[in-house]
């Protein structure tokens, strides 16, 4: 299971550039909806062993990272949730072949921009209340747990 990651800061007028590049084995989104390095490689590993063991909720490689990313069984929800948009300034992105070249002129490599302390935690649908009474350690893995029950919960 040989995926690639990575992340930073959009170059200047790119983001048409880098939906263009969006296929099958390359997932692009927008960098607050990754909860750090371990929640965007653990996406890429569940998306790539789902495919790898017929139990994948979507067609591709790159729509099913972006369902365990954002803890969703629909794509279009996934989409509203981490897609990127003109107003989207960092990103994090998988790429299950060699990544693009061309990635590394559009964005500016830069780690810290998916980290527990940019991810949104109330867009991940979590209560004020509750992010408040927890540690960033304790939501982290609330988080990822959350992500990676994506396959056995039940269908609504």
């Amino acid at each position: 299971m040989k995926f690639h990651t990575g992340c930073g800061k959009v170059s200047s007028k790119s983001h048409q550039k880098l939906l263009s590049l969006l296929d099958e084995n390359l997932a692009i989104f927008d960098a607050t909806a990754v909860c750090g390095e371990f929640h965007l490689n653990q996406c890429a590993l569940l998306a790539a062993q789902a495919h790898e063991n017929g139990y994948n909720l979507s067609k591709t490689k790159s729509s099913e990272v972006l369902l365990y990313l954002s803890a969703q069984r629909q794509v279009t929800k996934s989409i509203k949730y981490a897609g990127i948009s003109e107003q989207t300034s960092t990103v994090a992105w998988v790429s299950f072949n060699s990544p693009p070249d061309e990635l590394k002129t559009l964005i500016i490599e830069d780690h810290s921009v998916i980290s527990e302390n940019n991810f949104n935690y109330e867009k991940f649908g979590l209560s004020k209340k509750l992010i408040s009474s927890l540690s960033k350690t304790e939501l982290t893995k609330l988080v990822t747990t959350k992500c990676a029950t994506l396959p056995v919960r039940q269908k609504k």
